[in-house]
């Protein structure tokens, strides 16, 4: 669990960045399934493992949300 003083700005700001990055990494794969020559370094395993990396932050940032104020984020 994340403990830190965050205020629910902060919170949003930092939950908002995982799923920018899930996004990111989902058309990222989108490419490489393409075989998009300027992601070659990439795999569409690196790509799952970033996504679902990324979503199990958003969901653990929103538990400590919960933990921390009695509300739930958004």
């Amino acid at each position: 669990m994340i403990n830190l003083p965050l205020t629910q700005g902060d919170f949003s700001d930092i939950i908002y960045a995982a799923r920018e990055a899930q996004i990111r990494f989902m058309r990222l794969r989108t490419q490489v399934r393409a075989q998009d020559p300027s992601v070659h370094h990439w795999t569409e395993e690196e790509c799952d493992d970033k996504i679902a990396h990324y979503l199990n932050l958003e969901a653990e940032l929103a538990r400590s949300y919960k933990t921390l104020t009695g509300n739930d984020w958004y």
